[in-house]
């Protein structure tokens, strides 16, 4: 099966963003952040209440931990909203010859082929990491961090899709004997 389409920046922002909300080690990473700040935040905000002479006790406990808690609530909105950015920024600080442009993937029993203006990869089927899903893209992992990205809209239709990654799965089985670790992400 051959397949061409295009990958341009805004394919790579979205796989990267997508790679980034789905990352176990990442989300962890996220969640401590949220919780240390939510927990400084509520220490800081107690000391200073607790060391005016302003209000009641009560008040001086309770306003404290709102803080903490609407930070801990909107911590995720904060972070998202500078991600896009950060990732856009990452993406354009090197060479990206053969990210972007015109892909030539050729997928045989043997190995994965992947041609563009950089130059050709070949990926055995035992080097495959995973299969992601998602609502655009089918990305195919290469490494834990390195994936063959498929836009949806680069097949004729869902079906052309569907028979894309029965083929990818049963070449990957017969090369290997495992089935290909396969995840479906949302976000």
């Amino acid at each position: 099966m051959k397949i061409e389409y295009n990958i341009d920046l805004e394919d790579s922002i979205n796989f990267n963003l997508i790679h980034s909300r789905n990352s176990p080690t990442l989300i962890r990473g996220r969640m401590l952040i949220r919780i240390t700040w939510s927990i400084l935040i509520i220490i800081m905000a107690l000391i200073i209440s607790l060391s005016s002479s302003e209000g009641d006790i009560l008040t001086n406990i309770i306003e404290p931990i709102i803080f903490g808690c609407i930070f801990f609530l909107i911590f995720p909105l904060i972070s998202g909203l500078g991600m896009r950015k950060h990732v856009e920024k990452i993406i354009r600080e090197g060479r990206n010859e053969g990210v972007f442009g015109k892909q030539i993937i050729d997928i045989t029993p043997e190995a994965i082929t992947q041609k563009n203006d950089a130059g050709e990869s070949k990926y055995f089927w035992n080097s495959l990491d995973k299969l992601v899903t998602s609502p655009n893209y089918i990305f195919l992992y290469v490494s834990s961090l390195n994936a063959i990205l498929f836009p949806r809209n680069s097949f004729k239709n869902e079906g052309h899709c569907t028979e894309f990654v029965e083929l990818i799965e049963q070449y990957y089985s017969k090369a290997t004997g495992k089935s290909l670790p396969r995840f479906t992400w949302k976000k």
